[in-house]
């Protein structure tokens, strides 16, 4: 069996390996920023909108806003009678930028919503053989014959 410096990736500098996770954002944020962004941190938690299962962002990556409190947030739909969808994200609190934040997965159900709305919308204009119209009716069945015949 190969030893582990022959197993491991070669994209991963020998300085890094062994380091832990603090060790590894240190190097990349730096001891003072790494030690600010705790900071922020532990005083995001302390925060009366602080969830476990929300975003928590520490500071607005638009504007450098550190309140970007977890809201209620509202994004429309307008389909099928559905006006709007409310998730849990986060709005930043500067005037100026008011940016809103929200969970991929939550903007992805929504979509497939959509989706699944439209797909509905089109199956709805379908009309069973027995409601149709007897001239269509034998339009379809003359176009279904032609198609066995050519294909």
């Amino acid at each position: 069996m190969k030893g582990n410096k022959e197993n491991r990736s070669d994209n991963v500098p020998e300085s890094l390996e062994g380091k832990s996770l603090e060790e590894l954002w240190e190097l990349l944020l730096g001891k003072e920023d790494l030690e600010e962004r705790k900071a922020k941190y532990e005083a995001r938690k302390l925060k009366p909108d602080y969830r476990e299962d929300a975003m928590n962002i520490l500071e607005c990556p638009m504007c450098g806003c550190d309140d970007v409190p977890n809201e209620l947030l509202t994004i429309p739909v307008n389909m099928k009678g559905i006006v709007s969808v409310n998730v849990l994200g986060a709005k930043c609190s500067n005037p100026e930028c008011l940016e809103e934040y929200y969970n991929s997965e939550d903007t992805e159900v929504i979509r497939q919503l959509k989706e699944l709305i439209k797909q509905q919308a089109l199956i709805g204009r379908i009309k069973p053989m027995h409601l149709q119209s007897e001239e269509y009716q034998k339009s379809s069945a003359e176009a279904t014959r032609d198609d066995d015949e050519n294909g």
